[in-house]
């Protein structure tokens, strides 16, 4: 940040001018946190019922969409900025809320918060304030985990982060003497893309710059003013994270991201260094890990020191059988052979010679964005006996296991339900509606993710709230465009909002029929 901004600001100042764009963050779901603990055999809080605190929690885009989806569980926001504070409590207003509260609190005090939490959420915060709040911040989680809760904290980490110091440094310098967050923002931007323009991709600094430009300009300007021009940026090694966890009270279960937390499964010759340079400790070997990979940015998982020794970082796919799953994967028809392909809509694909496992994963992909269980997955596959179930069984969550590591398939511990297209009164997510009132640039889904629409679902979506079947939906479109057009622009757009799990489940039967594992 400039000097000029600098002495103006207070803590939080600059999102007083300039409020962080706060949105879902899919990792940091209770249900998904609970599912990596079970994924290492740790029991957790039922998530319906649970209690959440997220520290750090900007206006609410992350923890107001979970109240919404879970009436029975209870919330709790700290958040440093007023500003950020007044307009989170507007959206909870405007939705009705009662089981969430957000209030000013500074993560450097003691007392910011009291009780008792199952589940602490601390995203995109640790790196970014003064070392007395990353105290504070592991302080609390010290403090106010339940016995069997889960913390997760994301921050920084080096030696990665330090190309990325190189764009700060452009922005941190170039900003100068600039009077408001949204000058250097605007200013640092420019100088990134003359910078890439002119620079040599022959050159691994002019790919470096070239790169960061590229990503960049798809992020928005609150994530450009937090990560360059802000005056607390600070990556730390992985090991010096978990010793001041431990200092806390706290111990390190695993990231969210499981191909980090099993390092082993990249390669035989990996796990080889692994052994021999940091041989069973695996506080040595995640830090190697990300030597290895030039890692960037962690999402690790904490729990209360006594909980680390029943937490084993090892497969055991049976962990998982109580678990749901989603997945975009499909069978592709077109496979010759024995072996069987199933293939994402962006195009990663995998091959199997298991026509059971392939079978459970294409009903896999036909429920999506819905999530499925072990018996639904099982559920019509021909088999013979309780000999054969109980083999399928464990070829299924064997390959589950498998495509959750290579990030092909989500779990979660509870399941998610959504709507259909082909519901006869669709219903778009309150939520989502009320983002898109609100004038924000994306809607949250029901898979708690950030969603940014075309003009057709955009322009469809207020509409959905159950009142409006399809004629009163052609009748709201009508113009210049003959019926058959807008029936067939309803219907795609309705087909979009399904996939984006933006769709309320309803009572129409026929969504359930086409939900249903073949």
């Amino acid at each position: 940040m400039s000097e000029r901004l600098a002495a103006a600001a207070g803590p939080g100042a600059d999102y007083e001018s300039m409020p962080y764009d706060s949105m879902p963050f899919a990792q940091t779901q209770p249900s998904n946190l609970s599912a990596v603990a079970t994924f290492f055999g740790l029991e957790t809080a039922p998530v319906d019922h649970c209690r959440v605190l997220e520290l750090g929690c900007a206006s609410g885009g992350n923890i107001i969409p979970l109240a919404a989806r879970y009436p029975e569980a209870r919330f709790t926001g700290i958040d440093l900025s007023d500003r950020h504070v007044a307009i989170g409590n507007e959206r909870i207003a405007a939705l009705g809320l009662s089981n969430i509260e957000i209030r000013q609190g500074d993560l450097a005090d003691p007392d910011v918060v009291a009780g008792e939490f199952d589940y602490i959420i601390c995203h995109g915060v640790y790196s970014w304030v003064p070392p007395a709040a990353q105290d504070g911040i592991l302080n609390i989680c010290g403090r106010q985990l339940a016995p069997n809760g889960i913390a997760y904290i994301s921050y920084n980490v080096l030696p990665g982060w330090q190309l990325r110091g190189a764009i700060r440094d452009i922005f941190q310098f170039h900003a100068g003497e600039c009077a408001s967050p949204q000058e250097g923002v605007a200013k640092g931007r420019e100088m990134l893309a003359r910078l890439a323009a002119i620079s040599r991709e022959s050159t691994p600094y002019g790919q470096l710059i070239r790169h960061e430009a590229k990503l960049l300009a798809t992020y928005p300007d609150t994530y450009i003013m937090g990560e360059f021009l802000v005056d607390q940026n600070r990556p730390c090694y992985f090991r010096d994270f978990v010793e001041r966890a431990e200092h806390a009270g706290l111990a390190y279960l695993a990231d969210t991201d499981l191909r980090s937390s099993l390092p082993e499964t990249i390669s035989p010759e990996f796990s080889q260094l692994l052994a021999g340079m940091a041989g069973p400790d695996r506080r040595m070997r995640e830090q190697y890990f990300d030597f290895f990979q030039g890692r960037q940015f962690r999402q690790s998982l904490l729990v209360r020191k006594n909980q680390s020794a029943a937490g084993q970082p090892t497969v055991d796919h049976r962990r998982l059988a109580a678990l749901h799953f989603s997945s975009q994967l499909r069978l592709d028809a077109g496979t010759p052979g024995a072996a069987l392909t199933l293939r994402e809509p962006k195009g990663k694909s995998i091959t199997t010679n298991d026509p059971m496992a392939a079978r459970a994963l294409d009903s896999l992909g036909a429920a999506f964005p819905e999530t499925r269980s072990l018996p639904q997955l099982m559920n019509g596959l021909a088999i013979n006996g309780a000999a054969e179930s109980a083999e399928v069984r464990d070829r299924i969550l064997a390959s589950l296991v498998r495509l959750i590591v290579a990030g092909l398939v989500d779990m979660s511990s509870l399941p998610v339900t959504t709507g259909r297209a082909a519901a006869a009164r669709p219903v778009a997510w309150r939520v989502a509606r009320q983002d898109q009132l609100a004038g924000q640039p994306w809607v949250t889904s029901l898979r708690h993710m950030p969603v940014r629409l075309d003009a057709a679902t955009s322009a469809l979506l207020p509409l959905l709230d159950g009142s409006n079947d399809r004629a009163a939906l052609r009748a709201h479109a009508r113009d210049q465009k003959s019926e058959a057009d807008i029936a067939g622009e309803i219907e795609k757009a309705l087909q979009n909002l399904e996939r984006m799990a933006l769709l309320e489940p309803t009572g129409d039967t026929s969504r359930r029929a086409r939900a249903t594992p073949s």
